[in-house]
């Protein structure tokens, strides 16, 4: 009975630790806990309720924040520790100077006290991303209450915990593929299968990325195994994807074999999620902006000459609405090559005007300068299939016979998986490349930049970009996922600047005003199951060559 009682009080002290910032007590209940605990009122964990505590700690802090105090109560005001003279507002003059230095020193010890709780859970396996019953996390609270040390130590955590956890998938990747050649090949010694599938449990690695040991010699490795971010349909935050919208289908192939519905601001998948929406249009237009600098349209008539402008050749993955690709084409490019593998993306291109010829052999380089258009199927339609390379005649039929406006295009129809090698096997080289696609994960984008763009990119002043839209939903996600994505750019040999280009108000997803009624936020995402964007700031990335 008496450890049944503990083990039901342990919730609600290590809660109350945390909250009053009580390091000592903190460390003796994690030497036999877990700091993954939840308030069941509010939703809050330890890391919550560290973080939401400051509120009450000798400073101002933002609307709204006199209710979020750790476990829902209140801390203990500044007033309850003054002298009742003081309380009141007597103390002489004389004194306030004095009063002040106190006071300040008293913030600064409570700063503290603050971020050693904070550090300790972390230590001790506290997830950086879990949700409050408001759908916050521990850093959404720091930036609401101006913790700007404190959100910064979130944003270290979340790039921590994420650059392990990618690191494990491609640990279990290699362990996979050796485990399988190790079938094939009965001549391969049996201890090197079993170092990579079987992994010391001692060995340092090891240790870091099951987390702490924080229960006792009994506890199970599951118990002590890091927990992965929430995925859709759990509870805690959706996983995103790089370079993809916010979306419920995870599995590319469905994607590709569900019906798009098309309007004049957005495309909609079946499940009314936003595959693409027009507020992106300004976005687009800078992304080209820095891509094509000598080509811009806001570079001065004599400076844009012919003489000057660069004969660019384009790749873009991932058409669309044709956004970007339309501000491609007023670049007048020498060669501007389309992968797109939706069927219903591709019907509305043929409409559109983007593919004439029809043809099934991928280009060993970027074609000269032309007005007309070739269409290269990648065999499959939209639906996953891999390209075709046997086929060498065109045709042009009837639905194509109408007239054609767009300059030096070839589109090919397929999955980039199934194209871009092909184009990285006949040498094609180009100046620029953009990547927006849809229902990938983060390790379909790695192997783009890693396997494609290397082999594709001009290393003569090439430049290339994507949609950096993960965790776009929340503002500390969004900033580890940016730091992420940079760390591995730069492991695979790119270097990024960033341009911080400011998203539409109407954009930002608020549902009604103070009196109630429907906001243009609202209304922007009328329709949409889920708003994919909720950042003030789009994060534009230009990457290129290191050195």
């Amino acid at each position: 009975m008496a450890e049944e009682s503990c083990s039901e009080l342990y919730p609600q002290l290590l809660l109350a630790a945390a909250s009053q910032h009580k390091v000592d007590e903190l460390r003796l209940l994690l030497k036999n806990g877990f700091a993954n605990v939840k308030d069941p009122e509010t939703g809050y964990s330890p890391l919550h309720a560290a973080i939401a505590s400051t509120a009450s700690k000798d400073k101002p802090t933002g609307a709204g924040a006199e209710t979020l105090v750790g476990m829902g109560t209140r801390g203990t005001p500044e007033s309850a520790n003054d002298s009742p003279s003081e309380a009141n507002g007597e103390a002489n003059d004389g004194d306030l100077d004095s009063h002040q230095e106190c006071g300040n020193e008293r913030t600064a010890n409570a700063s503290n006290a603050a971020e050693q709780t904070i550090a300790l859970l972390l230590q001790n396996g506290a997830i950086w991303n879990d949700l409050d019953k408001s759908g916050e996390t521990p850093g959404c609270i720091a930036y609401r209450l101006g913790e700007t040390r404190i959100y910064d130590m979130m944003v270290d955590a979340g790039f921590r915990a994420e650059i392990l956890l990618h690191r494990l998938d491609e640990y279990e990747e290699l362990s996979d593929r050796e485990s399988a050649e190790a079938e094939e090949d009965p001549q391969q010694p049996e201890d090197v299968v079993q170092r990579v599938s079987s992994p010391d449990p001692e060995d340092e690695t090891v240790a870091k990325a099951n987390g702490p040991r924080n229960g006792s010699d009994e506890a199970s490795k599951e118990e002590a195994e890091i927990p992965r971010p929430p995925q859709d349909g759990e509870d805690g935050m959706a996983e995103h994807a790089f370079g993809s919208k916010v979306h419920d289908t995870s599995n590319n192939d469905e994607y590709l074999q569900s019906a798009l519905t098309f309007t004049d601001d957005r495309i909609l998948d079946q499940e009314r999620n936003g595959v693409m929406m027009s507020w992106e249009d300004e976005i687009m237009r800078r992304t080209v902006e820095l891509l094509c600098p000598n080509n811009a349209d806001n570079v001065a008539d004599s400076e844009a000459s012919s003489a000057k402008k660069r004969s660019l050749r384009i790749l873009n993955v991932g058409h669309g609405m044709g956004i970007v690709d339309n501000y491609f084409q007023k670049q007048n490019p020498s060669s501007h090559h389309i992968v797109e593998a939706h069927p219903s993306v591709l019907a509305k291109m043929r409409d559109e005007g983007w593919m004439k010829s029809t043809s099934t052999a991928p280009p060993s380089s970027p074609p000269p300068p032309s007005d007309d258009n070739t269409h290269l199927t990648g065999g499959g339609g939209g639906g996953g299939g891999t390209a075709s390379s046997t086929t060498t005649t065109s045709t042009i039929d009837q639905h194509d016979a109408k007239e054609h406006k767009k300059s030096s295009v070839v589109v090919h129809e397929g999955r980039w998986q199934d194209i871009l090698p092909k184009l990285v096997a006949e040498d094609a080289s180009f100046d620029v490349i953009y990547f927006d696609t849809f229902a990938e994960d983060y390790a379909a984008f790695k192997e783009f930049f890693r396997e494609q763009v290397i082999g594709l990119l001009d290393a003569d002043g090439g430049k290339w970009s994507f949609f950096n839209g993960m965790g776009a939903d929340r503002k500390v996600c969004y900033d580890v996922y940016n730091k992420v994505v940079e760390f591995d750019l730069l492991e695979a040999g790119f270097d990024v600047d960033w341009l911080d280009v400011p998203v539409p108000e109407a954009v930002l997803s608020k549902a009604n005003d103070d009196t109630g009624h429907p906001t243009k936020q609202k209304r922007t995402w009328q329709g949409v199951k889920r708003p994919y964007w909720n950042v003030d700031s789009y994060r534009l990335p230009v990457c290129r060559f290191i050195g």
